[in-house]
């Protein structure tokens, strides 16, 4: 066979070179120099570096100069030297500074006469490669760090309900606790909720594998069986459909947040109290408007919600509120302060009622500034609070003592209110009894402790020495566990000396005190009861015995004794020497009455 000559050759290459897509080079490195040079290089690879042939092709590497251009070289001789005809790709630099991707392979030539490797290589740019990766390396990212969870599967020719995951992201194994270890082992996620429509979900891939677009929200579990809810966007792929992407969004916390917004809605709408809502304009600019107003709002002025809406706040005052009050509303308003007052309002009908209100500025989630009324009707309050005052004052004028004992959870009294003849008298005669511990305190307290109503009398004496036979009315007041205070008034009934007391006073004192007895329950309360009588009315002392007779009485005026038995209950009654026999005959009544059951 003929050989060519070698410059025959070369202009071969040249003319197949020019009809190439590819760059193609021979390079020819010498051992001794850092660069290779450039033997010969088409068109395209001249064109691809912004360079002229003579300069490419010249003693001096100019473009493996340029930035990183040398990798090119370095690379290739390590393939050639270890054999390699495999591909490798490198980013180059143009003279002019543009930047760009090539896939390159090289092959061994002879080696030069002076020792100097020689060997061929095949390029072509891959950017729309490159650029491809690295968008596939970006929407990878995006999915795999994306705040919703988003898997793919395959739906063509799969069942619909449970279709092949060929991928999930870190936020679908998060947010369905299905590892991606389980899911790339073929695990399919269970996560159609307990009550999910199964045909409905059916149907969204039917759509889907038309090729149609699907938004939806359903109830979804975990694989640990907790419910949790996901706004459900799913398309297709390709066309036809094969695989399809769905993308959950949580929307639990959502939904639990619109449940608790209806509810506090319907709350509000069913509140007794009222709550009216308004936006931020300031009184100075005609605001603020009303925005919303509940239901018992409509309900107590009879306005309908239309009447109410885009008007200013000031269509629920009465024109009958003080210049001052509507100013310091106006003031607090407009400082974007909160309010409380007491104001009238008006209905529709042009009537008034009292309203007591807490008028609050607040800023929504979204940024939005408002102001919260609530409020309620206190009218009647404010004519039962005009109404105490009233009877206050009368009390304070009135001619008889009156004064109210607040009592603590330990049972003790303390003087909360006296009247201006109470204070000035210090009729603090029960104060005096609570803090005593005898039969007569113990039964006072207990009685009254029981919510029982007592009238009883007692003698006072003043610093001339007069003494005064008194009735104290006393009203306790209870709540379901224990008394809480004791509202007592006071009347005179007899004055007299300190000498003697009268027998017309005695004579008052056993009618008045005679209702106690009818109240005990049983030989020993009357006994106990007739004490307390005795004392009170007579000055007597009364202590029990031990002997056993029964309904006897034995009274002996000389000594001041007597003594009586009852259901084995005895006592022994001692009175003073100043005790005339009048009061000693009311006072054997007495006794007789305590032993009289019949």
């Amino acid at each position: 066979m003929a050989t060519l000559p070698r410059d025959d050759y070369l202009k071969i290459l040249d003319t197949a070179a020019g009809l190439a897509q590819n760059g193609l080079t021979i390079f020819c490195w010498e051992p001794s120099k850092r660069y290779p040079r450039y033997e010969w290089a088409n068109d395209v690879v001249i064109a691809r570096t912004k360079m002229d042939r003579a300069e490419l092709l010249g003693e001096h590497p100019t473009f493996l100069s340029i930035a990183n251009n040398a990798r090119l070289t370095d690379i290739a001789r390590e393939h050639v030297d270890a054999g390699d005809e495999s591909p490798f790709e490198v980013e180059l630099t143009a003279r002019d500074g543009i930047t760009f991707w090539v896939e390159c392979a090289v092959q061994a030539l002879e080696p030069a006469p002076n020792g100097a490797s020689r060997f061929v290589c095949a390029s072509h740019v891959i950017d729309r490669r490159k650029a491809y990766q690295r968008h596939s390396r970006l929407m990878s990212a995006m999915a795999d760090n994306a705040p919703a969870g988003i898997f793919i599967v395959r739906l063509r020719g799969a069942d619909l309900l449970s279709p092949p995951v060929v991928y999930s992201n870190p936020t679908f194994s998060r947010m369905t606790g299905y590892t991606q270890d389980e899911l790339e082992a073929g695990v399919y996620p269970r996560i159609l909720g307990e009550d999910t429509n199964r045909r409905l979900v059916g149907e969204y891939a039917q759509a889907v594998l038309r090729g149609e677009p699907v938004v939806t929200e359903l109830q979804h579990r975990r694989k640990d069986g907790t419910p949790f809810w996901a706004e459900v966007r799913a398309h297709p792929l390709e066309t036809p459909t094969v695989h399809c992407a769905v993308v959950l969004l949580d929307t639990t916390a959502r939904r639990e947040a619109q449940d608790a917004m209806s509810l506090l809605t319907e709350g509000v709408a069913q509140a007794s109290d009222f709550m009216i809502v308004t936006d931020d304009t300031l009184p100075s600019q005609d605001g603020p408007m009303i925005l919303n107003v509940n239901r018992s709002f409509l309900e107590a002025t009879g306005f309908s919600e239309a009447e109410l809406i885009g008007k200013p706040y000031t269509v629920m005052y009465s024109p009958h509120n003080t210049p001052r009050m509507m100013g310091a509303i106006r003031t607090e308003i407009e400082a974007d302060h909160s309010n409380y007052r007491e104001v009238l309002a008006q209905r529709k009908d042009g009537t008034e009622f009292w309203i007591e209100f807490v008028d609050r500025p607040f800023v929504t989630r979204y940024g939005r500034r408002l102001r919260l009324m609530v409020g309620r009707d206190i009218t009647l309050r404010r004519r039962s609070t005009n109404q105490i005052a009233l009877l206050f004052a009368a009390t304070e004028k009135a001619e008889t003592p009156v004064a109210i004992y607040d009592a603590n959870e330990d049972g003790e009294l303390t003087l909360s209110y006296e009247n201006e003849i109470a204070a000035k008298r210090q009729c603090y005669h029960l104060l005096e009894l609570w803090s005593r511990d005898d039969a007569e305190s113990r039964s006072t307290r207990r009685r009254l402790e029981s919510g029982e109503y007592l009238v009883l009398t007692y003698t006072r004496s003043d610093e001339g020495g007069d003494s005064e036979l008194v009735q104290m009315a006393a009203r306790p007041v209870r709540n379901e566990s224990r008394l809480e205070a004791v509202l007592t008034q006071e009347r005179i009934l007899a004055t007299k000396g300190a000498e003697t007391r009268s027998a017309h006073a005695r004579v008052i004192e056993l009618a008045t005190m005679l209702p106690e007895l009818d109240r005990a329950k049983g030989p020993a309360e009357r006994i106990e009861a007739l004490g307390v009588l005795l004392r009170g009315a007579f000055g007597a002392s009364i202590e029990r015995l031990t002997f056993s007779a029964n309904g006897s009485v034995h009274i002996d005026e000389a000594r001041r004794i007597a003594v009586f038995a009852r259901d084995g209950v005895a006592a022994r009654v001692t009175w003073p020497e100043s005790l005339d026999r009048l009061g000693v005959t009311a006072l054997r009544f007495a006794i007789e009455a305590a032993l009289d059951e019949t």
